[in-house]
């Protein structure tokens, strides 16, 4: 294949300049900073790839696609979308203008090269008339590794929905002894397990011999920063998504398919401001989702694992154990973040990412998280309509 075509297209220059740097290598990249420029450039010179903003002046990012998608000199090239706002309309609007995947900002370098490296993948397949051998379509058979129990089940529910066949693993153990066994199309695999961390899962699978080794695997965590996006797709990753997760943008990194998920727990939401208990907006999409008998007895099963964190995080403190505290709050963050309760996770989320906190200011958001337990419990349960365990 010759050298690809790559256009990046955004209006900030500082966000070009981070994409060029990234695909230093891959190709011949040119840049616009607005959506005629990107035309005029595709009609004088068709890119294999597009990375385009969506929020520019004039003319978006969503038109720009259609257009490229109307010429047949560019009706060929992969659009992925890039942009500061993750939620699932953006995500659907994406797709229905013709893009092929989506990323949001800020933009990690790695995460870039990781999705360029797919669209190529794809390039090479379609000049060989065969599907790419990164991405396989319609039902997987997946393997999730999660050791927290809600994610386990939101996120197995979610793929079953979706169509898929889930086998799951607590531990990285489990999961290895699993893929000895079978073999999967795609690995759902958390960063922080119990017994091993993703990163030394990852590097067992890529070390073994023959297919298995090429895995398609997904690093799904709440752990997602520029630095640990790059550490994840360094050690083998193919790609990441963050929890708690956006089903539409989990489910196209597993297929390329966009999946009708009749509303089923859409993208995470956002922390909220500092007297948000509940995040409505989520707490409408659980009761859409669920039946009552369903949604009590994940409530249920989240009151009382919302308990065993925090007891961890006690003894992790008395332990003196900063690192067990970061990685109990990564857990906890993630649960909170499924139920909508916007307060605590803002507080987790302080706590697993200020990874150089004093221990004096750890044991003071612990104690906040646990002042705040019993009320978001309630509040969560009033907009539930259910009663709380008395044990809560």
């Amino acid at each position: 294949m010759s050298e690809p075509t790559i256009l990046l297209v955004d209006d900030e220059p500082a966000n070009i300049q981070v994409m060029f740097a990234a695909l230093k290598g891959f190709g011949r990249v040119l840049f616009a900073t607005s959506g005629e420029k990107a035309l005029e450039i595709a009609e004088d010179s068709p890119p294999d790839m597009v990375f385009l903003d969506i929020n520019m002046p004039q003319m978006d990012g969503f038109e720009v696609c259609r257009r490229l998608k109307a010429q047949p000199s560019t009706q060929d090239s992969i659009v992925i979308f890039v942009s500061g706002d993750g939620e699932i309309d953006q995500v659907e609007a994406a797709l229905e203008a013709g893009g092929s995947d989506f990323m949001t900002k800020p933009i990690a370098p790695a995460l870039v090269q990781s999705k360029a490296k797919q669209a190529l993948e794809r390039i090479a397949a379609a000049a060989k008339n065969k599907p790419a051998p990164a991405i396989n379509t319609g039902p997987q058979n997946l393997l999730l590794v999660e050791d927290g129990e809600i994610n386990r089940m939101i996120i197995g529910e979610i793929m079953e929905k979706a169509g898929h066949s889930v086998t799951m693993a607590e531990t990285g153990a489990q999961a290895l002894e699993l893929l000895a066994k079978n073999s999967f199309d795609c690995i759902l695999l958390d960063i922080h397990l119990p017994d091993m961390t993703g990163l030394k899962v990852i590097r067992y699978i890529r070390s073994l011999d023959g297919e298995k080794s090429q895995t398609r695997t997904i690093a799904v965590t709440g752990d997602v920063t520029t630095e640990s996006i790059e550490d994840y797709l360094t050690a083998g990753f193919d790609s990441v998504a963050p929890k708690p997760i956006d089903p539409h943008s989990l489910l196209l990194q597993i297929t390329g398919e966009d999946v009708d998920l009749n509303g089923i727990l859409l993208s995470a939401p956002e922390l909220g401001g500092p007297d948000l208990l509940i995040n409505p907006e989520r707490m409408a999409i659980l009761t859409k989702t669920y039946s009552e008998e369903r949604l009590l007895s994940l409530f249920n099963l989240f009151t009382q694992e919302i308990e065993d964190y925090l007891t961890t995080l006690n003894k992790a403190y008395d332990a003196r154990n900063d690192q067990a505290i970061i990685q109990t709050a990564h857990r906890l963050k993630s649960a909170l973040g499924h139920f909508a309760c916007a307060k605590m996770q803002g507080v987790a989320h302080i706590l697993c990412h200020e990874k150089d906190l004093p221990m004096s200011e750890r044991r003071r958001l612990i104690d906040i998280m646990e002042e705040q337990r019993k009320p978001t419990l309630a509040a969560l349960a009033g907009a539930l309509d259910f009663q709380i365990p008395k044990n809560s």
